[in-house]
């Protein structure tokens, strides 16, 4: 049912027969239907906008158990890093570091998780 005939009816319940509750039980719908439709839209234009953006992007986890993996990247990691974004998706960041730094970052996260703040950060 499209969302203006249903404030239609909202209003007919309370004009016409004076239904208090079923207008609001009506007004209380026809909002969740636009909250879920605006939700999805924000989401749509996101996923849109993360895949059509021409940089490399990749959301890292922040996730104790997840600390430094990759939960999605977008195509234009396979021109910037070489890699397809399927094969990223689960890897930890430290494939795309040179070796030194990928070696040490895991420690790195773990440390700043633990402390709260990075002495190499906080310097630089």
């Amino acid at each position: 049912m499209c969302i203006d005939t249903s404030s239609t009816y909202a209003l007919i319940y309370r004009h016409m027969l004076r239904d208090e509750a079923t207008f609001n039980d009506l007004v209380n719908k026809i909002q969740q239907i636009k909250n879920s439709s605006k939700l999805e839209q924000q989401r749509e234009l996101g996923i849109r906008f993360f895949d059509s953006d021409i940089y490399a992007l990749l959301m890292v986890s922040g996730e104790i158990k997840e600390i430094g993996r990759i939960k999605q990247a977008n195509s234009s990691t396979r021109f910037v890093f070489g890699y397809d974004p399927k094969e990223l998706i689960g890897s930890k960041i430290n494939k795309l570091m040179p070796g030194p730094f990928a070696q040490i970052h895991d420690k790195f996260l773990m440390k700043f998780l633990s402390q709260g703040n990075s002495n190499w950060l906080d310097r630089n």
